[in-house]
């Protein structure tokens, strides 16, 4: 019970083991240290209610489900498929709708060693101050949006990074959006989002809120290759309110994408810029900027073409 745990006394990690059976925590607050949960020959855990930790890792062989809002002051690390990713087509985490995961001032770690398949129902939030790292192909269904922010102290270290084989598939077109906050962003992984929204914003944190799209890789970038990977019949969007420029340079057919949006509009100085190599977009681009918006280079469009700056209409800025 909450009691029982309560009044145990440490200061190294408690750890509960079952590792070929079946570990449960229902609404539990554990602030001391640092809560392992152990299952990780062929045993399973789950996470209900509230659970409410310093550090929390948990390790099981045959799956982690979790109907719970779990917040560590620390780091979260999940491995559902710790013997292997094979655990007979089940998933290794599957996380329910309304569930909320948050590393608060830590990482949250998903299937760096098993590598197991990831499912997460809408609408769906995964929160931390030090990076997200995803290890296993995530499928998202349900309704609604799949929030991920990698950087939620808004200091500029805590990046999002998925592995090669970690493929993103929105697997129901309920899912109305895809939304990724980050002081970085490393996807050599697809991202296939269905009909789904997708947006990345660069936390209000990183390297003056720049996003690259191209050239350069300082800050917030995604190179042509990460684009060619985000694939979706709806928007997808790079930029907002927290976003002081957005520079374009030499992006070739991607993403793939009914209309590809930018939009800087942190500051009365943000700029959206074209610049170095051509280039060419296969869908039709809205941009809004409230300063200026610079062409500095060639475009090319298969669609339409919609400039706007001095969005919010003070009078300083230019279509340059």
């Amino acid at each position: 019970t909450q009691d029982e745990i309560d009044s145990m006394s440490t200061t190294a990690e408690l750890i509960f083991e079952s590792t070929s059976g079946a570990i449960t925590v229902y609404d539990l607050t554990y602030a001391a240290n640092g809560l392992v949960l152990n299952a990780s020959t062929s045993g399973s855990v789950s996470l209900e209610g509230s659970v409410t930790v310093e550090d929390l890792a948990a390790y099981a062989g045959a799956g982690i489900s979790i109907a719970a809002d779990v917040t560590s002051s620390g780091s979260v690390v999940l491995e559902g498929a710790y013997s292997g990713s094979d655990i007979g087509g089940a998933y290794a985490i599957d996380v329910e709708a309304e569930a909320r995961l948050t590393a608060v001032d830590g990482i949250l770690d998903l299937e760096s060693v098993g590598q197991g398949l990831i499912r997460s129902a809408t609408p769906a939030y995964w929160l931390a101050g030090d990076g997200i790292v995803v290890n296993g192909a995530v499928e998202i269904h349900g309704s609604g949006s799949w929030s991920v922010d990698a950087d939620t102290d808004v200091d500029g270290v805590g990046s999002l990074s998925f592995a090669s084989w970690a493929n993103v598939t929105v697997s129901s077109s309920s899912v109305t959006d895809v939304e990724i906050v980050a002081a970085g962003v490393e996807l050599p992984s697809l991202l296939e989002a269905n009909g789904a929204e997708v947006a990345f914003e660069p936390s209000a944190g990183v390297n003056g809120s720049v996003l690259r799209l191209g050239g350069d890789e300082s800050g917030f970038h995604l190179s042509q290759s990460e684009l060619e990977a985000i694939v979706t019949t709806g928007t997808v969007s790079f930029g907002g309110d927290m976003t002081a420029s957005i520079v374009v340079d030499s992006i070739v057919s991607a993403p793939s994408a009914t209309t590809v949006s930018l939009v800087a509009s942190k500051s009365a100085s943000s700029d959206v810029e074209f610049v170095g190599g051509a280039c060419l977009f296969a869908s039709d681009v809205v941009v809004s900027s409230r300063n200026d918006v610079v062409v500095a280079t060639e475009l090319n469009l298969t669609g339409g073409l919609e400039l706007t700056a001095d969005s919010d209409c003070d009078g300083s800025g230019d279509l340059v």
